[in-house]
């Protein structure tokens, strides 16, 4: 059997670093790492690598000039850079230095993993280890019959035994919490403490209280996970609290695995003027998405039976299809109260379509043409095309000719904008 294939990652943050190369190698690839451009240079010298895997942006050497060194002292491996928050400039600069490709941080290890693939390889026979099943071995408190939710959770579990900081974005209500804990059970530091910091209530107290709740949180939380909830409600003047209270591979003894939560996507956090670049940088070393409810339709009638309890009453197919027809802006907390609510006009043991009462929700209004803006478009064609495929984002991707990544994001966009007007009106 042939040798697996030798990738350098090189990367001046140590936990990223650390985490990549795990990941990596979980996958079935052999992995060195430098800290520096100049320890990969002389690497790169020592050994024959397949692949050298380098952050852009580096103190003394960028990723830039390592590969111009790689060059001149007439190493052709072949080079994947990876850029913080997708500046295109940088990566077009990467590409004129014929780098072979550029990945976005925060990571998408499924996009990493192809790019990786399609320059050098998928790891040899033999060294793949075992696929994630999701299916035949749920994980406890989580429903994913739907393939978005599948997906979602096959990264989760894929990420979980590494020690990599991770950031779930998404609409509020999806399940962030829960999946904050599945990392936390699945990973090294699963006998250790989990503790919850909450950002919104955070910033409810003043500055001085605040930055002592969050210096303690991370002292309770040594040795486990601390589960940052809401990250990007963190105030401004916590945020450096948070920073210098994290501890560091130079501070010896304990560390902490932070998993985070916010409705923000990454990119988000990183243009933000009210949010530090180095604490993204620190929090989103992999990035992942939770699906909307409204995403997640296959799920709907096993969530609702969660809910409901096994002592509760039972759905009617017509209730299903009810549940399954509604856009669920609220996502999971507003289907529990539904359910609540439909539990209690009901009479008997079966919850049937007459007993659910939905808020109203305003259908998008048909864009004039011409006259409206190309934005206002996009959303129409995007909205009812998921509505004519049955909230199927990979179907309605494929009708539309975009990416699922791009629905996504839309549907994330469309939800924000929602919340900011509910809230707007209630003055």
């Amino acid at each position: 059997m042939d040798n697996p294939a030798r990738i350098l990652v090189v990367d001046d943050e140590g936990p990223a670093r650390m985490a990549l190369a795990e990941l990596l190698r979980d996958a079935g690839y052999l992995v060195d790492t430098a800290s520096d451009g100049f320890k990969a240079l002389s690497r790169a010298e020592e050994v024959r690598l397949d692949l050298v895997l380098t952050d852009l942006r580096m103190p003394s050497m960028d990723g830039l000039e390592l590969i111009r060194r790689l060059r001149r002292s007439d190493i052709d491996t072949p080079v994947v850079v990876m850029t913080a928050f997708g500046s295109v400039d940088s990566a077009l600069s990467a590409m004129r230095e014929h780098a072979a490709d550029f990945v976005v941080k925060p990571l998408d290890m499924d996009r990493l993993l192809a790019v990786v693939a399609r320059v050098i390889g998928p790891p040899r026979e033999g060294s793949q280890p075992e696929a994630v099943r999701v299916g035949p071995e749920p994980v406890a408190g989580v429903v994913a019959e739907s393939h978005e939710m599948q997906d979602c959770l096959q990264r989760l579990l894929r990420i979980a035994p590494t020690r990599a900081n991770v950031y779930l974005f998404g609409e509020p209500g999806t399940g962030r919490a829960r999946l904050a804990r599945v990392i936390h059970e699945r990973s090294p530091c699963a006998e250790g403490p989990f503790v919850h910091l909450g950002c919104r209530a955070v910033a409810e107290r003043g500055a001085e209280i605040s930055r002592d709740e969050v210096k303690a949180s991370v002292a309770r939380a040594l040795g486990g996970t601390l589960y940052v909830s809401d990250l990007d409600a963190l105030p401004a003047e916590t945020q450096g609290a948070l920073l210098d209270a994290l501890p560091t591979q130079a501070d010896g003894g304990k560390a902490v695995r932070v998993v985070s939560s916010g409705s923000s996507p990454p990119s988000g956090l990183a243009n933000s003027p009210h949010f530090r670049a180095d604490l993204a940088r620190l929090l989103c070393v992999v990035e992942l998405r939770v699906p909307t409810l409204r995403e997640r339709r296959d799920d709907l009638a096993l969530l609702a039976r969660s809910l409901l309890g096994a002592a509760g009453p039972g759905l009617s197919a017509e209730a299903v299809n009810r549940l399954r027809r509604h856009d669920w802006p609220e996502n999971i907390p507003e289907l529990g109260r539904v359910l609540e609510e439909a539990r209690a006009r009901c009479a008997s043991r079966l919850i049937r379509a007459e007993h659910l009462a939905f808020p109203k929700s305003a259908a998008p209004p048909r864009p004039m043409i011409p006259g409206a803006r190309l934005s206002d478009i996009e959303r129409y064609a995007i909205l009812e095309t998921l509505a004519a495929n049955g909230g199927s984002t990979s179907r309605a991707a494929r009708v539309l000719g975009i990416s699922v990544r791009k629905i996504q994001y839309k549907l994330h966009e469309y939800g924000a904008a929602r919340a900011e007007l509910k809230r707007t009106a209630l003055g």
